[in-house]
């Protein structure tokens, strides 16, 4: 079979009227002529290859043959009931038949069943949370009273810390990460032009993150709603015990509108602007984590419900600093009076027990319970989450600290890990709940710039130095996955500022701080900017139906993975993930896809267990990428530190191969060494193979022989040990690559009424549209509807009354702008 390029039209027509006999045969010509020139001039618009026009002799010719020729035998098959074999057909096709669903209209808006049904899964499950509150509220009130403590406290460097928990006896406890940005993620390129005080260099696109909702939740309190950079934009949906400084800078990072501040040691012209400045923030505090955000994602807080959210927050380690007023010591207590390092875990760990861990925890806010809750709960709803600060923090050298007694505090010599993490690079660093498989793990790195003329210019180019901070949590986990996701600046760098990340405070209304960093300022950055994703996916796709049409949180997490800039070890590393976020690279991605067409650079489908699905697509020798994410099922806690049971459910996989299949190109793993913990092994470049491990996978073929390739993607069923597998939505971006043309393989004609089975070939995932008409000549062709495809041969019903009926199928297309 001939293959075509993206961007044809494929038509085929049925003509219900056969042609005339007549004794006239030049006007039988003529006829014949004029609608081969309509079928050309069709051919032409599509840019696809025309018929050649027969002359009048050579038409002639082919009449008198086809007249003299026998009439060919019946078949058998043609014998049959009319009836019995459009049966037979209807059931051969079922399950690749696809539903033709109307135009969309959003002055006339229909719910579809299906978001009927999702909006009635995620009521339920806010009505069910609200119910557990109570008993969630029980259990940390008696955990809190057992141990003698404050369901909140303070820390001696004024960090809060809620209790979340306990593991092996002991307090767990929640803290936020705190410890320019915009640009260093290019997210200043897409704002309107003179947004930033520094050059750059505007796209166009004119992004702020209008009428964009993101959600942010909070352990350290509420956000001043009534700051001077948020206009009214940003409102806290419940009523925290406090406001809080960490709140409002966080919020500001994703949202603040970028007034001009004066601060002592800031330039001139310094704007505290957020990534998507007009976008607007619902903020909560985590005292009922689980039905807040249930309700929120179902939507009764905003119409559509919330798809992205920001959660600077996490498990804190367990090194901690104190105040110690007296401490016990050799029989008798003494005086110390100052801060000291303290271990807040069972003493005889001699690293932290958390890190790494997939743990549970007891307020719902656990890496199980997040991972049900956006795989079976809020498919569209993508939680981006902080690495937190912990690696390398602790003592650095052997000597006494204190651990929590009976006496209050006792002085002890116990051996311990007295900096967090397995070896100097701070390896498994990463806590609860960041450790989860299906959010979006955010480390961080110093500021982002590159040489411009032989002075720093902000942004990230080729001969940029990127360097990770030296606090932010990296992976594996203890189940060897890689952990951050992604990175991006948290932390200034001395050599081009004096100062550190810019945010709005809550003491005042125009009050501002100079001096924040963590990844509790880079998740933020991250969340902001793929809120100017969906500010543009919006815009060129303005009539989809967000219950439904909005991309899975699977699809936005693949997104900052596909698009992030590789910028340490090749491929993935434990360090930066997958690499350093850029907001225009990942509009880029949103762009492509409208324009070959929705669903054909990001997909979504459904694979049931050893279900294979694939689809060939032309490489013109460009560097070409695929990755895969999945939402996938909660793992099961064993309750065992450091233990290496897979946490993965469905096992999917990825891989590509050349058009004569001898050369397969297989996803980058990484080897976690979760034996020996070797820090050369994990920081060692990533390699190809088999990936059972993870839920992201990538390929990548960087010199491609221009041709075509097929892309393959199998549910592999669950893993050794493991728990049951099951159906499995999947989410598959690529680039470089372009699609095939979509082929009208054959139309059948019910026998009974004006009904059609129109057959199609196409990739899988992709969104068509149907286009009739019933007279080539005026050119107007009709929008009949749009369906989904399932595979590569793809069923719809249509219909027609008319003697003579052409259809045409295309990809849906964004409208540019």
């Amino acid at each position: 079979m001939t293959k075509t390029l993206a961007g044809s039209i494929i038509m085929t027509c049925l003509c219900m009227s056969s042609l005339a006999q007549t004794a006239e045969q030049l006007a039988a010509y003529k006829a014949v002529v004029q609608s081969q020139e309509n079928f050309n001039r069709v051919q032409r618009e599509a840019g696809m290859t025309e018929m050649a026009v027969p002359t009048f002799e050579e038409w002639l010719k082919a009449e008198e043959e086809k007249a003299s020729s026998p009439a060919p035998a019946v078949s058998a098959e043609k014998q049959e009931d009319p009836e019995i074999k459009w049966e037979k057909k209807l059931e051969k096709i079922r399950p690749q038949l696809c539903e033709l669903k109307p135009v969309k209209d959003k002055s006339k808006p229909v719910r579809s069943a299906e978001a009927i049904k999702e909006k009635e899964r995620l009521l339920k499950a806010a009505d069910k949370a609200f119910e557990k509150q109570a008993e969630i509220e029980r259990k940390l009130d008696a955990i809190a009273a057992k141990h003698g403590v404050e369901r909140t406290r303070k820390n001696a460097e004024g960090k809060t810390r809620v209790l979340a928990g306990e593991f092996d006896g002991y307090p767990v406890w929640i803290e936020s990460h705190n410890l320019s940005a915009a640009a260093g993620i290019s997210a200043d390129e897409l704002w309107p032009t003179n947004s930033a005080p520094w050059p750059s260099s505007s796209t166009g696109r004119d992004l702020t993150g209008t009428n964009v909702i993101l959600g942010m939740w909070e352990a350290e309190g509420g956000v001043l709603t009534n700051h001077q950079e948020f206009s009214g934009r940003v409102l806290q949906m419940d009523v925290p015990a406090k406001l809080d400084n960490h709140a409002s800078g966080v919020a500001g990072t994703m949202a603040a509108g970028g007034s001009t501040i004066s601060l002592p040691g800031l330039p001139t012209g310094e704007l505290a602007r957020g990534v998507a400045f007009h976008a607007y923030v619902d903020a909560y505090d985590v005292e009922e984590f689980n039905a807040e955000l249930a309700s929120a994602s179902a939507g009764t807080t905003n119409i559509v419900g919330l798809r992205t959210s920001n959660h600077s927050y996490g498990i804190g380690s367990a090194w901690d600093i104190a105040y110690i007023d007296e401490y016990y010591y050799n029989g008798q207590m003494h005086s110390f009076g100052d801060i000291y390092w303290v271990w807040t875990q069972y003493p005889g760990y001699i690293e932290d027990p958390i890190c790494g861990l997939y743990f549970p925890n007891t307020d719902g806010t656990g890496c199980n319970e997040i991972d049900a809750f956006m795989s079976t709960n809020a498919p569209r709803h993508l939680l981006v989450y902080s690495s937190g600060n912990n690696r390398n923090w602790g003592p650095g050298t052997a000597g006494g600290y204190f651990i929590p007694s009976s006496n209050g505090w006792d002085l002890v010599y116990y051996t311990k890990d007295w900096s967090s993490g397995d070896g100097d690079l701070g390896f498994d660093t990463v806590m609860s709940p960041s450790v989860a498989k299906n959010v979006l793990t955010v480390g961080s790195v110093k500021d982002v710039y590159h040489d411009e003329g032989g002075k720093p210019a902000w942004g990230y180019a080729s001969n940029s130095t990127v360097t990770v901070s030296g606090f932010s949590a990296c992976g594996p986990t203890d189940d060897g996955r890689i952990k951050p996701d992604v990175v991006a600046v948290g932390e200034a760098d001395s050599f081009v500022r004096s100062y550190g990340i810019v945010t709005p405070i809550s003491s005042a209304t125009d009050g501002y701080t100079k001096n924040y960093d963590g990844t509790s300022f880079s998740a933020p950055l991250v969340t902001g900017g793929i809120g100017l994703c969906q500010e543009r996916r919006n815009q060129l796709f303005s009539n989809l139906e967000p219950e439904t049409d909005d991309l899975l949180n699977s699809s936005l997490k693949a997104l900052a993975i596909h698009t992030a800039d590789d910028v340490n070890n090749t491929g993935p590393d434990y360090l930066t993930g997958w690499g350093l976020f850029n907001a225009v690279s990942a509009v880029e991605q949103i762009e492509l896809d409208a324009q070959h067409g929705r669903g054909t650079h990001i997909k979504e489908l459904e694979l049931s267990v050893i279900e294979t699905n694939s689809w060939t697509v032309y490489l013109d020798g460009s560097a070409f990428k695929a990755t895969i994410a999945w939402s996938d099922l909660p793992g099961e806690f064993t309750g065992y530190v450091d233990d290496d049971t897979p946490m993965l459910v469905n096992n999917l996989d990825l891989w590509v191969e050349n058009e004569a299949g001898t050369q397969i190109f297989q996803p980058w793993v990484l080897d976690p060494d979760l034996e020996q913990k070797r820090e050369s092994v994990r920081n060692t470049s990533a390699t190809t193979g088999y990936d059972d491990i993870n839920n992201v996978e990538q390929v990548v073929i960087s010199s491609p022989a221009p041709g075509y390739y097929k892309i393959f993607v199998t549910h592999a069923g669950g893993t050794s040990g493991g728990q049951t597998p099951s159906m499995q939505k999947v989410s598959i971006l690529t680039s470089g690559d372009t699609p095939l043309a979509p082929e009208i393989e054959e139309i059948a004609q019910s026998p009974t009424n004006g009904t059609f089975l129109l057959s199609v070939e196409c990739d899988p995932g992709a969104h068509m549209m149907v286009e009739t008409c019933s007279d080539l000549s005026s050119g107007s062709w009709q929008t009949n509807g749009t369906f989904t495809t399932v595979g590569n041969t793809n069923s719809v019903f249509v219909t027609s009354s008319s003697d003579v009926r052409f259809w045409r199928v295309r990809r849906e297309t964004g409208i540019s702008q």
